[in-house]
């Protein structure tokens, strides 16, 4: 998803405020379904002889704990392994191999259709027949996985590598396990290991780009997607995230290269064009941005994240009347869209509505109490209020959520500054440098501050 935020830094005696649009990582490929415009309906299980999925079977779509607004979902994280070792008919009949073939074979099936649960039973039932089957111990796994049972997924990955360590998609699906369970050491220690083993492995170099956008090693990623790139040229979703990572590094016109390369392999998804819109947005193209919303609008009238994304750029284009008026459509049919009511605040703060616009900003933050961005446009609301301790803690916050924040650093030191904490004001500026070495506004302060305790001596 995409975001605006309020920018507040000392420059030339005056205060100045823009907003800008921005791509959370942890929230980078969560883009497309916001809304539900595309939802997958799921057909009934399918029929095996002597073996069904219960009537009141439901496919299940995702991780337990999990929302599609919060956490990566990689789609080349895991690699289903299909059953082999077919009988050849000249050799007697085993019933035992049969069988077992059977349920990987249906197994594979019910997943893919999104019938997590009853294929997790087919190779459950694999294993009481054959405990050291690598395939159903994959499958398995990537079923627990899906399932939010991640622990349990890593030791049957574990187990499996311990009965064939030298098979790369085992270490792959083990390096994607940990990444969900938020262990990046691990997942890069077993990405490494499946590529010693098969140097080319372009789902490798794919999951090692997320793992690196989530440290915010963006160049890194940028890398790996490429590497990716090279032995799958023609997966348009390679080109969405490589074009996502680049966008993230204000690299915009060639994430629009990459945009225009994923819809021309296919990618009609929108998701997609709402990636464009923004990139339009970036590129100053606001015209264009705009155009592209509207039509959208023409095909999905109730979609939240479409009128969120047109609430944005009228943003850019200084229309907050119209903006406002947008993002509280939106958030009519999603109340709970915290990204949009934060921008219905941007909106009434450009208004000059500041009181209304700290209340919508602490409201976002209800609804989504790690929002960082939120926590930093309240720090920005509450100081030009003259609320100075509340902003002090808001901004605190937003570092707390995003120690990545050069501007929330460097607003911090704005009112360290204020109260006479010259050194620690000096300390936060320069943290902001470290963290966007071309924020100007840091590095005046640092300058006026500097003079401000010369003068005092």
């Amino acid at each position: 998803m995409f975001f605006a935020r309020l920018q507040l830094a000392m420059f030339a005696g005056l205060l100045y405020l823009n907003s800008t649009s921005e791509a959370a990582a942890t929230e980078l490929r969560r883009f497309d379904d916001v809304s539900g415009a595309n939802r997958v309906v799921k057909k009934a299980p399918p029929s095996q002889a002597r073996r069904s999925a219960p009537a009141s079977a439901k496919p299940v779509n995702g991780s337990k704990g999990q929302t599609s607004g919060s956490n990566l979902n990689f789609e080349k994280d895991f690699e289903l392994v299909e059953p082999t070792g077919k009988q050849n008919q000249a050799l007697p009949f085993d019933e035992l191999h049969s069988g077992i073939q059977n349920l990987l074979s249906y197994g594979n099936e019910l997943f893919t259709d999104g019938y997590l649960k009853e294929a997790a039973e087919q190779f459950k039932e694999v294993l009481e027949r054959a405990p050291d089957n690598v395939t159903a111990k994959n499958n398995l796994a990537l079923c627990e996985k899906r399932l939010g049972e991640i622990d349990h997924s890593i030791e049957l990955l574990q187990e499996a590598i311990q009965t064939e360590p030298l098979k790369a998609e085992l270490h792959n699906n083990l390096g994607s396990a940990y990444l969900s369970k938020g262990e990046s050491d691990e997942a890069l220690k077993s990405f490494f290991h499946a590529l010693s083993l098969r140097p080319n492995y372009a789902e490798v170099h794919y999951n090692l780009g997320h793992l690196y956008s989530i440290r915010r090693a963006y160049d890194q990623a940028v890398v790996e997607y490429q590497s990716a790139l090279k032995e799958k040229p023609d997966d348009a979703s390679y080109h969405r995230d490589l074009g996502d990572t680049l966008n993230l590094i204000r690299r915009s016109e060639e994430a629009l290269i990459e945009y225009r390369e994923a819809k021309r392999l296919g990618d009609n998804s929108l998701g997609l064009k709402l990636r464009v819109a923004a990139v339009f947005r970036d590129l100053h193209q606001l015209g264009e941005a705009e155009k592209l919303c509207n039509e959208l609008l023409k095909d999905f009238p109730d979609n939240a994240e479409v009128l969120n994304q047109l609430g944005l750029t009228y943003l850019r284009q200084g229309k907050a009347e119209a903006a406002e008026q947008i993002f509280n459509k939106a958030l009519t049919i999603e109340p709970n869209f915290a990204q949009a009511r934060n921008h219905l605040g941007i909106a009434l703060y450009q208004e000059k509505h500041i009181t209304e616009a700290i209340a919508v900003f602490q409201k976002a933050l209800r609804i989504k109490p790690d929002y960082a961005e939120a926590y930093y446009n309240l720090g920005t609301a509450l100081y030009r209020k003259g609320e100075v301790a509340d902003a002090e803690k808001a901004l605190l916050e937003a570092i707390r959520y995003n120690p990545h924040d050069a501007y929330a650093y460097n607003n911090l030191g704005l009112i360290l500054m204020r109260r006479g904490s010259i050194d620690e004001a000096i300390e936060n500026w320069r943290k902001a440098i470290t963290i966007d070495p071309v924020l100007a506004a840091a590095y005046i302060n640092i300058g006026r501050a500097l003079h401000a305790s010369r003068k005092a001596e």
